[in-house]
């Protein structure tokens, strides 16, 4: 063990540091944020002057790791100055997501149930993401830090993706996120972040059934659902793959299942005590179902209504996501990673049990189907045969 872990490093080091250019995709990609930027960048002239820098090294062939640092430092800057900066001016000062997470860890810091205390609003964030909050609004009274830092991990699991399959698409994936279209102005902004957070969870879960860690993939699959409801559409693509790709064997099933039960009851258990009854009426799983009994203009909730009742629609509904994703996770059973199945799984979810339609998704949902995609295409494929000497 020991020599494989020093040839993996070896095989680290000789990746990171091998002279190559960038990818003509990425190229196209700096050279448009760059022209759509002038003369007013978006994000802040840094990241501007980063992404310049990291264009014009390319004829030189820099060492991958040099490269790869200076377009994270850019895309640092770049999130630093719409989450940070743009975000606190006053047009963005009524991003209700934002101020529901926040005054729901409050909530609960002061003994009450959140959903049921926090008026104003209505409040979707779930009892896992409230707890993983906390200690991020008691200390700073906001969001800021931790969405910064979740933004920053991204495009490091897009590097770390890079590594394993020794690709460039790392640079490619990082750039298409700045750009305006990528719905990263509308999320930054509005602060939206807490609605994409639990993606990190998935991507734990990934590595953790890679590595048959079934204990850590248990907690990651188990609270990802527990922090929104709508996530639990993605977990179940997630599981499929890993049932019937990964043949896990009865020992690894018990020891998965028993870590899910046990996270579910660890962050459950505090709210039961908190709220009493009233959390089993009020909580944010009845609040997500009911906006999806309200969704009376989506594509299929449409052709339901009239024939049956609303309840009876939602349940046709989530019935229907249901089979679909079974479906496209059997067929998609051999691939090399879940990401895949988990963007249909979340794209079916937003447009058929919540959203207005198979046209389009909510401003506020984009990303929350583009992640899981620009993830499908960071780990797709084999790894390469390798180009170096370790």
């Amino acid at each position: 063990m020991p020599g494989k872990t020093t040839f993996q490093s070896r095989t680290l080091l000789a990746f990171l540091s091998e002279r190559v250019g960038a990818t003509p995709v990425s190229i196209a990609l700096a050279i448009f944020y760059l022209w759509s930027g002038w003369p007013n960048p978006t994000g802040s002239w840094f990241s501007f002057g980063l992404i310049a820098a990291w264009l014009a090294i390319q004829a030189f062939r820099p060492p991958r790791g040099v490269s790869s640092a200076l377009l994270l430092t850019g895309f640092a800057f770049h999130i630093w100055q719409m989450s940070v900066v743009e975000a606190s001016l006053p047009m963005f000062s009524s991003a209700t997501r934002d101020l529901a997470a926040i005054d729901s860890v409050r909530a609960i810091a002061r003994g009450h149930s959140p959903w049921s205390f926090v008026k104003g609003y209505i409040v979707t964030t779930g009892p896992a993401s409230i707890l993983g909050l906390a200690p991020a609004v008691l200390m700073t009274g906001n969001l800021k830090a931790i969405t910064f830092l979740f933004w920053i991990t991204v495009p490091v699991v897009f590097v770390t993706a890079d590594v394993m399959r020794l690709s460039d698409r790392a640079s490619s994936l990082t750039l298409l996120l700045m750009l305006d279209r990528a719905a990263m102005p509308h999320t930054l902004h509005w602060r939206l972040d807490e609605l994409y957070f639990p993606v990190l969870l998935l991507v734990l879960a990934f590595f953790a059934l890679r590595a048959r860690r079934m204990f850590i993939a248990g907690l990651a699959i188990a609270v990802a659902p527990l922090c929104r409801l709508n996530y639990a559409f993605l977990v179940l693509a997630l599981l499929l793959w890993g049932f019937w790709n990964l043949r896990p064997s009865r020992r690894e099933l018990v020891r998965g299942v028993l870590a899910a039960v046990s996270a579910t009851l660890v962050v459950l258990v505090p709210f039961v005590l908190l709220g009493g009854r009233e959390f089993f009426r009020t909580n944010p799983f009845t609040t997500a179902m009911g906006m999806s009994v309200g969704a009376a203009q989506s594509t299929l909730a449409g052709l339901l209504a009239g024939h049956i009742s609303p309840i009876a629609s939602t349940v046709v509904r989530v019935g229907f996501t249901v089979v679909a994703i079974v479906i496209v996770a059997w067929v998609g059973r051999n691939a090399t990673h879940p990401f895949w199945i988990i963007t249909f799984a979340s794209l079916a979810a937003h447009t058929i049990v919540w959203t207005p339609g198979v046209r389009r998704i909510e401003a506020d949902y984009t990303l929350i189907v583009l992640l899981p995609a620009l993830l499908g295409a960071a780990f797709a494929g084999a790894p390469k045969a390798q180009s170096f000497t370790s």
